[in-house]
């Protein structure tokens, strides 16, 4: 499952939050970057922060963008230092084991959760 970036405000500075699996265990880790923009001021320009759609221009490059209607261009927002911005914090969000018959081995590989069957390892 591909998890999208998305908007937030720490502490009134506007981020972009880049959410990713980790492979090794079930946990989603979420590093923030900031844009050094005031969130307020984000907000009274485009709108409400949660109702931003991001996506990334490019991997790791610093740069994000979304539209604010559909038929509008793109606008760009950037982060501090561009791709060598670092995370100033970073969140770490467990994802529980799926639910499945008493007596079914699981187990997290490759950033999902995968159950035992007769036939072999499959999706949980």
């Amino acid at each position: 499952m591909i998890i999208k970036p998305f908007l937030s405000s720490i502490e009134g500075i506007l981020h972009c939050s880049q959410p990713y699996h980790s492979y090794t265990k079930p946990e989603i880790i979420i590093n923030n970057y900031s844009t050094g923009l005031a969130s307020k001021d984000f907000e009274l320009k485009y709108g409400p922060i949660n109702l931003i759609n991001l996506e990334e221009t490019r991997e790791y490059s610093g740069r994000y963008c979304f539209k604010k209607y559909n038929i509008d261009p793109y606008t760009y927002i950037d982060t501090l230092h561009g791709p060598k911005t670092e995370s100033t914090k970073t969140f770490i969000i467990d994802i529980p084991c799926p639910k499945v018959k008493s007596g079914i081995n699981t187990r997290w590989k490759n950033g999902r959760w995968e159950k035992e069957l007769k036939k072999g390892w499959c999706s949980a």
